[in-house]
């Protein structure tokens, strides 16, 4: 009798654990040979090498280990991800009228401040500031000073100052030390600042008063100015 054909059962991927100590190490280890890398945070294959050594050898971790010992690709994997959120901080908090600090984050209290924080948030690119409503992160300081140009910038950024989405989001890539910084009052972040509307600014064709704006008045085409 013809024996029934065997089928291999497929392993199931074990998910990887990072306890805070690891990151701490890693972050640390980073730190320390932030000169070998560049202003992006990216740095040699062999740098990433020795951050798997200490993190692995390291008696004081060992013990906190869950599940098998690390591999140089999930450090590759998990410094990613913690630029990511660096960016991700980094971001907002260059917007006009935010609030962070490494202790509370955002700091988002009151009915208007959680609105625009929720309609922030819900883009995709800024997922990663879901978790620091009111948590801190406590790298921020040490990956400021290894990925000196990690915020971002641009006339695509959000302005939480503005009641809803920017019309155009940026395309981005989560974990959860202080100067202070103004809160946010119950009325939401500060609005002072000018911002097109999602049609476009929109612009005369008349000539420059002597005030440095456009003027308003219009005139014949052709018209000749009295001599």
């Amino acid at each position: 009798m013809a024996q029934p054909e065997a089928h291999e059962i497929p392993t199931r991927r074990t998910p990887v654990h990072w306890r805070n100590e690891e990151i701490t190490a890693l972050v640390n280890h980073m730190y320390d040979n932030r000169a070998s890398g560049d202003t992006s945070g990216n740095f040699k294959p062999q740098v990433y090498t020795s951050a798997l050594t200490v993190i692995n050898d390291d008696p004081d971790l060992q013990p906190l280990r869950i599940g098998p010992a690390k591999t140089v690709k999930m450090v590759k994997s998990k410094w990613a991800s913690l630029k990511s959120i660096h960016h991700a901080i980094d971001k907002y908090r260059n917007q006009t009228g935010t609030h962070w600090d490494s202790a509370n984050g955002a700091g988002i209290h009151g009915p208007a401040a959680s609105a625009v924080w929720d309609s922030y948030v819900a883009l995709s690119s800024n997922s990663h500031m879901r978790s620091f409503r009111n948590t801190g992160w406590p790298y921020f300081e040490k990956m400021q000073e290894i990925i000196p140009l990690g915020g971002a910038r641009g006339r695509h950024a959000f302005h939480p100052g503005v009641m809803g989405p920017p019309p155009v989001p940026d395309a981005d890539e989560n974990e959860p030390g202080l100067a202070q910084a103004p809160a946010l009052s119950s009325a939401g972040p500060s609005t002072t600042a000018n911002h097109s509307s999602v049609t476009g600014p929109s612009f005369t064709t008349g000539p420059r008063s002597n005030t440095g704006g456009l003027s308003t008045a219009t005139s014949s085409a052709g018209a000749k100015a009295p001599l």
